[in-house]
């Protein structure tokens, strides 16, 4: 068999194809390309460069081994057989090659379905051709064969015909015609005795010596020349003429000579001489030839071998009923008010006859009948019911639908019944009907109407049903074109079904993605259900639905965009497309993606809010509240999932991306309100995120940035600037907040030889901020301040800090940073200084007036 996914002959199933799997050298397909080039041009060579055909040939032997050795290397062509596999690859080509011979004679004899049987036989050509090829090089056996190795052959046809006939590809009765020859060669083998084995010497005559003569080899017998069997004689002139007369091929042809001959005369006499007779020998003459073809064609099928021309003699006779229902209809002089009824009966009737004929016949050509009758069932009943004709199209693709259930509920219930040759007319007739009206009604509904009426109505309806009967088809056929026809009609229905309905109720077309974000769940359910499949063309069709969904995605999410005077399509679409992407995190196993949900929805709560007429500087809060859903859905996450795929980082770094655009808003412009608000929850995250980091939740622990300290940065960094909003705020005056922010340096201080305990690595972001800050609170309140007492307090307080920060740093320091800082004197200089100026600032600011 060929591999699904290249075409690659002699694939087998129970293993991968390497064919797929190779990665071809760039180098090996250019020396390929080039080789087929020569060979290609090397016909013009006699003529341009005057080479001897001798030489001309060496060149295309060489040149063609080398392309057979090049296509070998690259996983184009079979290798050779080994001398080990030869034997058995010798067997398995006489197998074929007599399986050639017995299907050429079934088809002589019409036992076989043209239909049913002209791939098999072509994939039969290409397997023993490319056995043959394998085996160059190596010797056929000469010996002949035994009962063993024939009764094998044997056994392997009469395999071959159970396979056909299990697959339908025998006219009824042929299988066992077909079979007999083969069962009676097989029974005389077994019962025919094997023959004993053959002495190679001859026995010496005994002679009475005394002294016994030396050994000689005993000689070879001598083979008796084979007497030659008499030819058969020659058979008569008159019957090789008899045989010729009587052969089925010219019965065929005056057969359908005949047919030919008595529609020309129908014809003629319908031109020219219909009038001449009354209307009931009008009706009678074509109701005449129906019944003449049925019969004729009952006779030639069950008395004759000529099995085809029975079925097309039956197949005109069923033809001719709506002709004699039609004549009928001229002749009655009906009223033109009942012609949808005796349309509806007309095909009721040849609905009901060409299923009875169908499940006599045993035809497939009837299953195509039965299934062009019902579509005349279907257009008669909306004739009849007085609907609009636009409602055609619909009527046909809800019945292709139906015919598929139908061939489904065969195959279910009744596999190897009567009913079973109805399935595979009623199948491609409904894949068949869908594929051209779907194109041509939208292609008339752009041309011709530009109104939401009938038409619109049901191009929604053919192009809903027909989406589905694709995609079945898509997954029965195993066709990939057909995924994509399936892939494609479900957006465009959904588009055609949502522009009704907000033409109607006069909705923003922006809305359109609402629907499509929905189709986007569905595209990737289907997708992973898909890709679990066995099959390599169903799990093609599983990345298709992917890419389609993840398309689909993004037209939704722009799409949304087109009309901004109202956010509620925005936030709608991408808070339905934030549970599609988390689905496909879960689905796909792709923690990464939760970067994409985490866009989605701070695009929708910020379209939420600004539809509830919320200012943008209002927006902190939700991003503010969106950020704590994230570490909250983070820590479940991570305690959900202990091992595997790492399903929290991403949301424990998107979670605090977001907390920290949730600044930017109240601080452009500014509103202390608002940032003080956003600034404590940071903090209050921040403060979370480092406790969870240090109890070692997943997610909050990154082994590469660990001794960083990343929240413990997070929460020390913004700390002065919220206590400085804090007292903006609030009103106070400046020298507070300066001789706070001293306070605070030697708060965080102190907490960075709390922490220290827990890990040492804790500590650098609360000492370097308390030491920066001890440095920022003098310079501002020198700057703002300079006249006061604030700017000698918080020198005083600097160089009081210093001052305990290095005897502290000695008493718990290890042993050797003990003598180092001793052994340095320069960790006093800035304690001093501070402290210096400090006292002398506030001796100025006490005494002096």
């Amino acid at each position: 068999m060929h591999c699904p996914r290249c075409d690659w002959p002699n694939y087998d199933p129970t293993k991968s194809c390497r064919h797929c799997h190779f990665k071809g050298d760039p180098a090996a397909i250019e020396s390929l390309q080039h080789t087929i080039w020569l060979l290609s041009d090397m016909d013009r060579w006699p003529e341009e460069l005057e080479l001897d055909p001798e030489i001309q040939q060496r060149l295309e032997q060489y040149y063609s081994g080398r392309r057979k050795a090049l296509e070998i290397e690259l996983a184009l062509r079979e290798p050779p057989f080994t001398a080990e596999e030869a034997p058995q690859a010798w067997v398995r080509l006489r197998q074929l090659e007599e399986l050639q011979t017995r299907v050429a004679a079934w088809r002589e004899q019409h036992y076989l379905s043209e239909v049913s049987i002209r791939n098999w036989v072509e994939q039969l050509a290409r397997d023993s051709a490319t056995q043959r090829e394998r085996l160059t090089g190596h010797t056929p056996p000469s010996a002949p064969l035994t009962d063993i190795e024939r009764r094998a052959d044997l056994e392997y046809l009469l395999a071959t015909i159970v396979m056909l006939e299990r697959h339908r590809a025998f006219f009824p009765h042929a299988a066992d015609k077909a079979r007999e020859p083969l069962l009676a060669e097989l029974a005389a083998l077994k019962t025919t005795p094997l023959a004993p084995p053959v002495s190679e010497t001859r026995p010496a005559p005994a002679r009475p010596s005394v002294t016994p003569a030396p050994a000689r080899p005993a000689a070879r017998p001598v083979a008796a020349p084979a007497t030659p069997s008499p030819r058969p004689p020659a058979m008569p002139l008159r019957e090789r003429l008899w045989r010729a007369l009587i052969s089925e091929r010219t019965l065929n042809a005056i057969l359908f000579l005949g047919i030919f001959l008595l529609l020309a005369a129908a014809i003629s006499f319908v031109v020219w001489g219909w009038q001449s007779f009354p209307p009931p020998l009008r009706v009678a003459i074509p109701t005449g030839l129906t019944a003449l073809f049925f019969l004729l064609g009952w006779g030639i099928r069950t008395k004759t071998s000529m099995y085809n021309s029975g079925i097309a003699l039956s197949a005109v006779a069923a033809l001719f009923i709506p002709v004699d229902f039609y004549t009928f209809y001229v002749n009655s002089h009906i009223s033109p008010e009942w012609a949808g009824e005796f349309w509806l009966l007309t095909s009721v009737i040849c609905l009901v006859a060409y299923t009875v004929t169908v499940l006599r016949i045993q035809s497939h050509i009837f299953g195509y009948l039965v299934s062009i009758a019902a579509g005349s069932v279907v257009l008669s009943g909306i004739e009849t019911a007085d609907l609009s004709r636009d409602w055609y199209a619909a009527g046909l693709t809800v019945l292709a639908a139906s015919l598929i259930w139908v061939a489904s509920r065969i195959n279910r219930s009744d596999p190897a019944g009567r009913w079973r040759v109805l399935a595979e007319p009623f199948r491609y007739v409904a894949l068949l009907t869908v594929g051209v009206l779907m194109p041509a009604t939208l292609a008339w509904r752009v041309i011709d109407r530009s109104t939401f009426d009938t038409l619109h109505y049901a191009l929604t309806v053919t192009w809903w049903v027909g989406g589905f009967v694709l995609g079945w088809g898509a997954v029965y056929y195993r066709s990939r074109s057909l995924g994509h026809a399936a892939a494609l009609a479900l957006p465009v229905a959904v588009y055609l079904a949502q522009a009704a309905l907000f033409d109607w109720a006069e909705i923003n077309p922006a809305w359109h993605a609402l629907g499509w974000a929905l189709l986007v769940n569905v595209y990737f359910v289907a997708g992973y259900r898909f890709s679990c499949h066995a099959n390599a063309v169903v799990q093609e069709h599983g990345r298709t639905a992917n890419r389609w969904g993840t398309a689909l995605l993004l037209v939704a999410a722009f799409w949304s965009l087109t009309d901004l005077s109202s956010g509620a399509a925005t936030a709608a679409s991408h808070a339905l497309l934030v549970g599609a992407v988390v689905l496909a995190v879960f689905l796909w196993k792709r923690p990464r993606y939760f970067y994409a949900a985490s866009l989605l929805s701070v695009t929708a709560v910020t379209f939420t809010m600004s539809e509830l007429g919320l200012p943008l500087t209002q927006a902190c809060v939700g991003w503010v509240s969106l950020a704590l859903l994230h570490v909250m859905a983070a820590l479940a996450l991570g305690r959900r999932f202990p091992t595997g795929p790492n399903f929290a980082a991403p949301l424990v770094i998107a979670g605090y991306i977001i907390g920290a655009l949730a600044l930017l808003p109240p601080a452009l412009p500014y509103d202390s309100g608002l940032l003080l608000y956003t600034l404590g929850s940071w903090l209050a995250l921040a403060a979370w995120g480092a406790y969870l980091a240090h109890t070692g939740a997943r997610g909050f622990v990154w082994r590469r940035t660990e001794w960083l300290a990343p929240f413990h940065w997070l929460a020390a960094l913004p700390l002065p600037f919220w206590l400085w909003v804090l007292f903006n705020h609030r009103g106070a005056p400046v020298f507070a907040l300066v001789l706070a922010l001293a306070a605070l340096a030697w708060g965080l201080v102190a907490l960075s030889y709390r922490l220290r305990r827990l890990a040492a690595a804790y500590r650098w972001p609360w000492y370097v901020m308390g030491l920066a800050v001890s440095v920022a609170a003098p310079v501002m309140a020198g700057v703002t301040t300079p006249e006061g007492f604030a700017p000698a307090l918080c020198l005083l307080s600097a160089g009081l800090l210093y001052f305990a920060d290095t005897f502290t740093a000695r008493l718990f320091a290890p042993q050797f940073l003990r003598t180092s800082l001793a052994a340095a004197g320069w960790e006093l200089v800035p304690a001093g200084l501070a402290t210096a100026w400090g006292v002398y600032l506030c001796c100025a600011w006490c005494w002096l007036p």
